[in-house]
């Protein structure tokens, strides 16, 4: 059906779209770790800029939208949804906005959080809270998420099945140290390219819904 077949490419056109802005937000650090390692100082590890939070407070202090657990963290730093549940322990580790929530079982699957708001979290998922000025948490965030940081975290897990990481090992990823002016010009060239891949995105939802009304009235 022609119909179909139109829609089909407009999927694939907006697929293709994101791969491509996906793709020069990683090229955007990868130049910058390049460049940053070529020069004495312009790298970091992460242990000297963040550490990890592990106060705890009760579960009823909290929205239970504002909880987190390996389960609801999205895969591929997707974000996170509404845990489905309840906790299995009356506190939680708390965690704070601007926080990065990391969930340390089976890493490979990119499980991480920029926190937008307060809340609370299962011990399995790491809260590492930047504690130094020079650095901006959504910039450290961007440098997290990207491919290098989950394979690196992978060379030195426990378990096969269920993999967890070494928390001293994933403290010493180095980033890019720029100065803040520079990573608020690369955080604002990222939200540009998100926003265009979140339309991206919608236009992949609009597709798959239209292709199911045109399928629809063809079978009644």
């Amino acid at each position: 059906m022609k119909e179909c077949e139109a829609i089909d490419e407009e999927y694939n056109t907006s697929r293709m779209t994101i791969e491509t802005y996906r793709k020069k937000i990683s090229d955007i650090f990868d130049r910058l770790e390049v460049v940053a390692k070529s020069n004495t100082g312009g790298v970091i590890q992460i242990s000297n800029i963040c550490e990890y939070a592990t106060s705890r407070i009760a579960y009823s202090s909290i929205d239970k939208a504002s909880y987190v657990s390996t389960d609801n963290l999205l895969q591929n730093c997707e974000g996170m949804v509404e845990y489905d549940g309840s906790p299995t322990t009356d506190t939680v580790v708390e965690y704070r906005k601007s926080d990065i929530l990391l969930s340390n079982i089976r890493p490979y699957l990119k499980k991480l959080w920029l926190a937008d708001r307060d809340g609370g979290c299962s011990p399995d998922v790491l809260v590492i809270r930047v504690k130094d000025e020079r650095i901006n948490p959504e910039y450290l965030y961007n440098t997290l998420r990207r491919q290098q940081f989950f394979d690196y975290i992978m060379t030195d897990v426990k378990g096969m099945k269920m993999p967890r990481g070494n928390k001293a090992h994933i403290l010493r990823f180095q980033i890019p140290l720029i100065d803040r002016d520079e990573q608020m010009f690369i955080i604002e060239k990222v939200h540009e390219y998100e926003t265009i891949i979140l339309k991206a995105r919608q236009v992949m939802l609009s597709c798959l819904q239209r292709k199911r009304d045109i399928l629809q009235k063809y079978i009644g």
